[in-house]
């Protein structure tokens, strides 16, 4: 299966840009501390609910310029 149809039509910038709305957030407030990082994730949706996403949010206790934001699609595919 080709990398195109696996993104059902999408392009990356189209799924960066589209508008989202957070569905659920882990945790629920603020971050949860795992060894030296503070992580949360959240679920989100577009406007018409027809595309889903993950973010996670990782950042280095001590040293708070160390940090990671990521951008899942979750496709029909998974």
């Amino acid at each position: 299966m080709k990398t195109m149809e696996k993104l059902e039509n999408y392009t990356v910038d189209e799924l960066i840009a589209c508008e989202k709305i957070i569905v659920d957030k882990d945790p629920k407030l603020g971050f949860r501390r795992n060894q030296q990082h503070f992580q949360a994730g959240m679920e989100l949706t577009d406007i018409v609910g027809n595309l889903r996403f993950t973010i996670f949010i990782r950042q280095h206790a001590e040293f708070k310029h160390n940090y990671s934001i990521g951008l899942n699609y979750k496709g029909k595919l998974g």
